[in-house]
């Protein structure tokens, strides 16, 4: 229910279902997405910021290897800088070997790519 809540932008539901504490909001699908990977592609800043606050793990990896870190680069600048303020490992690889900072560059966005460079 938290990925349908999180694909669907639905904020009010997210906050119910994670009050309700039934549901894992970390569980995965078979790709091996977390609500906060969905979140983060649909760039629902309030919807990332609740998944955290609740335990939503910053550093989980897809069956391909990829954070939701390595989503966000690619997807809003905003969401990175949140996910920035966790303890992230920044320079995780996934599958193919791409860092978070390779994947910015490789999609051409220079405000991501300096945001990397300046934490490290």
């Amino acid at each position: 229910p938290l990925h349908y809540a999180a694909a669907g932008a639905y904020l009010k539901v997210a906050r119910r279902l994670l009050k309700m504490k039934k549901y894992d909001v970390n569980a995965r699908t078979k790709e091996g997405w977390t609500p906060l990977h969905i979140a983060v592609i649909q760039k629902v800043r309030a919807l990332v910021e609740l998944l955290l606050v609740n335990g939503a793990k910053l550093n989980a990896t897809d069956n391909y290897g990829w954070t939701p870190l390595h989503l966000a680069v690619k997807n809003n600048v905003e969401i990175l800088n949140i996910l920035l303020e966790g303890n992230y490992i920044i320079k995780r690889v996934d599958c193919d070997g791409c860092t978070p900072l390779i994947g910015a560059a490789a999609a051409g966005s220079t405000a991501a790519v300096e945001i990397l460079l300046d934490h490290g």
